[in-house]
């Protein structure tokens, strides 16, 4: 008598993805995402001058070295480029259905499993639920841009922009300020702006050169060590992130220094020049370009917090009215709660979890108490002093390893 398979013999295990890319063998997969295309971040930002803020030869994959990077310092549109030749060159499109927006994800404790529901975003009206035994997020932390909370800022009579949804189509030097007859910069407080690693003489946006690019295709161990040598200085920052030690004042001293050699009006440096935290409390702004522009004579810098918009005008709190074409509003990011209710084991809400008691919480970055087989990039493992993608890498090793236990 032949015996037929048991319930012993195990069943793929099924994936479900949003937003991210892929390496797992021998599993069920499928990735979610919002957008059009891959890309992420870099497919959604696309102000003028957008571009990385570390060397381009340490943001990229260690599994897919790019030696052709055009620039010390990537625009958006090149390293965007790279992420879609990437996912050409591994095969990796046919795991993604692109336009697809994730509504929600609750755990089903019976069946241990995840129901996750989904929008087409040409049918939004169209609820779409699939199933599956591990549900990841990584849906990264620049796209669900915030407006300021400004009186009027909704009835201004020009053209308002959030630096993180730029129109098509409409075209800007990389420095606003060249194209514009004047720009006023207000800002909401000081910063440290720091030079970028590698510069040269200060301009962090000069082209790579082509002999170099050349000898980095033909020699790959000669641009391992190059790679290296970057990785290790922006490692070597990570010192100055411990508070009150000698490395931290060393940074900070620095910074001012350098703030000061390079921003020509003194009322500008009082307001800039942080007096209450030092260097490497908030990421290193790399600002080579901006202090270049604060020197220009059609840029006025503007510390005077905004009471409202009227008209065609701001109006700060010292009553000045300045009128203005275009607004554009580099006010950053929500704060990263995924903006999709995922509901754990009873009604335990992972926004909820993470917007009180102290908020990210995680074992490993990468897993939560109360949300089983569920796993997550990003939240609890921002860098502050380097590439995401030596994070990145890491966490998928680990969800790698947890789903081959499985």
């Amino acid at each position: 008598m032949e015996l037929s398979a048991t319930a012993f013999v195990p069943k793929p295990i099924r994936i479900v993805v949003i937003d991210a890319t892929t390496r797992l063998p021998s599993v069920s997969i499928t990735i979610y995402d919002k957008n059009s295309q891959e890309g992420g971040t870099w497919a959604e930002n696309r102000y003028p001058g957008c571009a990385c803020d570390i060397p381009s030869h340490a943001y990229q994959y260690s599994w897919n070295p790019n030696p052709r990077w055009s620039r010390l310092y990537a625009e958006a549109a090149e390293i965007l480029e790279y992420l879609k030749s990437t996912v050409t060159k591994f095969n990796l499109r046919r795991y993604i259905q692109f336009s697809t927006t994730c509504t929600g994800a609750n755990w089903d404790e019976k069946n241990s499993e995840w129901n996750v529901t989904l929008q087409r975003n040409e049918t939004p009206n169209d609820e779409i639920s699939v199933q599956c035994d591990v549900f990841i997020i990584a849906i990264g932390r620049l796209n669900n841009w915030k407006l300021p909370e400004i009186e009027g800022l909704d009835t201004f009579q020009g053209r308002v922009i959030h630096t993180a949804n730029w129109p098509q189509g409409l075209k800007y030097h990389a420095s606003l300020h060249k194209d514009a007859r004047s720009v006023g910069n207000f800002v909401r407080g000081p910063t440290w702006l720091v030079p970028h690693v590698f510069s040269r003489n200060g301009e962090a946006q000069v082209n790579f050169p082509q002999d170099l690019i050349k000898k980095f295709e033909a020699e790959p161990d000669s641009y391992f060590q190059f790679r290296l040598q970057i990785e290790k200085k922006l490692a070597y920052s990570f010192r100055g992130l411990w508070a009150n030690s000698n490395a931290a004042q060393e940074f900070t001293e620095n910074a001012k220094q350098h703030m000061i050699k390079k921003i020509g009006d003194p009322q500008a440096l009082k307001v800039l020049v942080p007096t209450d935290y030092k260097a490497g409390c908030r990421r290193f702004t790399p600002a080579d370009m901006y202090i270049e522009a604060l020197n220009m004579s059609n840029v006025e810098l503007i510390s005077s917090q905004i009471k409202q918009v009227e008209g065609n005008a701001i109006i700060t709190t010292d009553d000045q009215r300045r009128t203005h074409h275009i607004i554009v509003c580099g006010t950053g990011f929500e704060p990263y709660v995924p903006r999709f209710p995922i509901i754990g084991r009873g009604t335990a809400n992972l926004s909820d979890l993470w917007s009180t008691n102290g908020g990210y919480e995680s074992y490993l970055a990468a897993t939560v108490a109360g949300f089983p087989n569920f796993l997550v990039f990003n939240p609890p493992i921002c860098p502050v002093n380097g590439s995401a993608y030596p994070g990145i890498e890491r966490t998928s090793d680990y969800i790698i390893r947890v789903i081959d236990r499985l």
